[in-house]
């Protein structure tokens, strides 16, 4: 008995000992490949995006997944990554990852052309020898967590695929930290198993070639017409001609912003944040004649107080929502398509105002979020010409600053 107890202790050791190697040269072989910040991490022509199920396991949003789709936003916003290749399971009809995430990275402002899809992505082996073999790529960025992106490496490296990884943000919840954690350990050692002995795909199949656009992002200077189409009474639409083609050479203002307090025409309290640095070029004609679209979008607070103030938990999600509509609006933060100006909180409406380079491209955007109907928070819009910045004159006043 006590022999037999001694083979099982030792079996169980060298079970502990494989996996722990199995766990560090994984996690060597991702040393210096592996981002957190946007600004320092290289480009690539592809982002490869990891799928997960939308849904966790208590029916609520994954928070995996929410963090994944807005890294990949976030990577494309910053020009990183030109387009995304989705990689996940399709193996079921009632269950499509890729077609959940390109649903989410459209609706977020990533052009659907942009966007390529890989339904056999099962495990993380399959997606990384897939990406190379169907789609043609021998070098791309990663999105994932940071565990799930040292197990991509270390088969990209086995591959000889040049790889780096950008990490998007883990759970906080302490409980499921844990649980990956040994989720992980179990899965690395596979990982280098699947290695050691030839793992093969569950398919290949035939060559899907990625088209890489050619982006040279220019501010154009343009002349536009109104058409008196009204869509679903919510805008007036502006169509751009291009008369000229000149590239225009304009300093974009560095963002400062302003808290005010006031109160609005009802005299109900009012809070203004503003980008403060659009005072100092107001008399920028340059500046004006290239950003010469006002756009105002005018969203409806759901939980407020008697006061009809929202609730902070409220104002956090509307924060978080017209932060995500800023950056799509933007396009990319180096050669933006539009300048916030303000953000103006009274009587249960949230108000964010821009100045816009091309109006199609918003246009494009928020008639996108309103046909499919996902919004967080309903909204309206309008867009006007506005060469002269006569309509954001409120904004550009004189204010006292808040204390707060």
């Amino acid at each position: 008995m006590k022999k037999l107890f001694k083979i099982f202790l030792l079996l169980c050791l060298i079970g502990i000992a494989i996996v722990v190697w199995c766990s560090y040269i994984v996690e060597k072989s991702s040393r210096g490949k592996l981002f957190n910040n946007v600004n320092d991490i290289p480009c690539n022509d592809v982002g490869l995006l990891l799928g997960t199920n939308p849904i966790g396991r208590t029916g609520r949003p994954n928070i995996y997944y929410v963090h994944r789709i807005q890294a990949v936003v976030d990577l494309y916003k910053a020009g990183k990554i030109k387009v995304v290749l989705i990689s996940g399971d399709n193996s079921h009809r009632s269950y499509n990852e890729p077609e959940y995430m390109k649903k989410d990275l459209v609706s977020k402002g990533i052009p659907a052309d942009r966007i390529f899809l890989d339904y056999a992505g099962f495990r993380t082996f399959d997606s990384m020898i897939r990406a190379q073999k169907v789609f043609g790529q021998n070098s791309f960025t990663i999105i994932s967590q940071e565990f799930h992106n040292q197990r991509a490496l270390y088969i990209c490296q086995h591959l000889g695929i040049d790889a780096v990884a950008f990490n998007a943000k883990n759970t906080i919840s302490r409980y499921w930290r844990i649980r990956m954690y040994f989720r992980e350990k179990l899965a690395r050692t596979k990982a280098v198993l699947d290695i050691l002995f030839g793992k093969k795909p569950h398919f290949l199949g035939d060559p899907i070639p990625i088209t890489i656009p050619n982006d040279t992002i220019i501010l154009k200077d343009t002349t536009t017409t109104k058409d008196t189409t009204n869509n679903m009474g919510l805008k007036d639409l502006f169509h751009r001609k291009r008369d000229k083609n000149e590239a225009v050479q304009i300093t974009i203002p560095e963002e400062s912003f302003d808290l005010i307090e006031s109160t609005d025409p009802k005299g109900a309290k009012a809070l203004i944040m503003r980008n403060a640095s659009l005072k100092q070029h107001q008399k920028d004609t340059l500046l004006k004649q290239v950003f010469g679209f006002y756009c105002s979008i005018n969203l409806d607070y759901v939980i407020v107080d008697e006061n009809n103030w929202p609730t902070s938990e409220e104002f956090s999600i509307m924060q978080d929502y017209t932060e995500s509509i800023d950056q799509a609006l933007k396009v990319q933060p180096d050669h933006p398509n539009a300048l916030f100006v303000a953000r103006v909180t009274y009587n249960g409406v949230c108000q964010v105002v821009w100045m816009l380079n091309n109006p199609e491209i918003a246009i494009e955007y928020l008639d996108g979020i309103i046909a499919k109907g996902n919004q967080i928070r309903e909204f309206d819009y309008s867009i006007e010409k506005d060469p002269e910045w006569k309509l954001i004159d409120f904004f550009l006043q004189d204010f006292p600053k808040s204390n707060t």
